[in-house]
């Protein structure tokens, strides 16, 4: 049979309808003679109709945020987080208005002490991009970060920021996350507010779906932080054959003292290049000084006086919870 002209709406000013004809067998010479089609029937006319409304697309602001720490121990029980910030727009609309909150009384909690030792700086956008840092921030006091910015479709900006902390005593984790936003600028979007929350890492949205605010892609940044261990120092009066481990002694002049200093690992790694000074009590005159045991993990142990310090130096790695102990003598003045 004949194929029916359809329905078509669109603002073409013409657009045929028409049936089709009737069926036909290919090659057939009773249709070429004029026999009739034998039941096969014409297509009918199809109808037309008004364009149809134009419909209203509407545009979807998305933002993104990652983050990237790298940690320095500076050696004398402070160390030093620097953070990198990315941030990226994954909608169909620019965005303005882009801010970005981090609140570090979350990330450190009490016991832990903070303060910025670089401030808040824009190290990269794309062409378009723009981002303004917050001089001010300090993270407790004034939490936002990223003041204002805009990102074109697609655009991108990159702030880093360096955070100085004294922990306690001992490993920490510390898990760091920033909230970012920012608005729509085309149509219907204009002025509507994307979310994010950071993920870790340079990538705000691994898995590639144009959708970074999920909670797959919302992973707080770690850092570890291996504290410095406790030593303790107890005094043993030799000459009286008190016993070990007590932290107060009565000596008279000619008693013999022997201080025993602990070196614990409870770091959770194992810790090389280690160097401890001890002075010589006043009213005391040098005997000797020697290490403890080997602990597991160290190879060489060595006593060194130098004037009235005397230096012990640890060759190999001190095994985590291994101790490793130093012996100083004197005799009482």
């Amino acid at each position: 049979g004949g194929g029916g002209g359809g329905y078509v709406a669109a603002t073409a000013s013409s657009i045929s309808v028409a049936g089709a004809a009737e069926g036909t067998t290919a090659g057939s010479t009773l249709v070429t003679n004029g026999f009739a089609p034998y039941g096969a029937t014409l297509g009918t006319t199809g109808g037309t109709g008004a364009a149809p409304t134009a419909y209203v697309y509407c545009y979807t602001p998305v933002i993104g945020a990652a983050k990237l720490a790298s940690t320095i121990n500076n050696g004398d029980g402070s160390y030093n987080i620097t953070y990198s910030v990315f941030l990226q727009n994954y909608g169909d609309t620019p965005l303005a208005t882009v801010t970005a909150t981090d609140d570090l009384t979350v990330t450190f909690p009490t016991g832990t002490t903070f303060s910025i030792a670089n401030a808040p700086a824009v190290v990269a956008t794309t062409t378009g991009a723009s981002a303004t840092v917050n001089a001010a921030y300090n993270g407790y006091a004034v939490k936002t970060l990223v003041t204002a910015g805009t990102l074109p479709i697609g655009g991108s900006a990159t702030v880093t920021f360096t955070v100085k902390i004294v922990p306690p005593v001992g490993t920490q984790t510390y898990s760091n996350s920033l909230t970012t936003s920012a608005a729509g600028t085309t149509g219907n979007a204009n002025g509507a507010v994307a979310n994010d929350t950071s993920n870790n890492g340079a990538n705000p949205d691994p898995a590639g779906y144009g959708n970074p605010n999920q909670t797959s892609e919302n992973v707080a940044t770690p850092i570890t932080i291996y504290g410095q261990s406790a030593m303790t120092k107890t005094v043993r009066n030799v000459t009286t054959n008190e016993a070990t481990g007590l932290t107060v002694d009565n000596a008279v002049p000619g008693n013999q003292l022997e201080y025993t200093i602990s070196f614990p690992n409870a770091t959770g790694i194992g810790l090389k290049s280690i160097v401890v000074t001890d002075a010589i009590p006043a009213h005391t005159t040098y005997k000797s000084a020697a290490c403890g045991a080997l602990a597991s993990g160290v190879t060489a142990c060595t006593a060194t006086l130098s004037g009235s310090t005397v230096t012990y130096t640890v060759t190999g790695t001190l095994a985590t919870g291994a101790t490793q102990t130093f012996l100083l003598d004197v005799t009482v003045n």
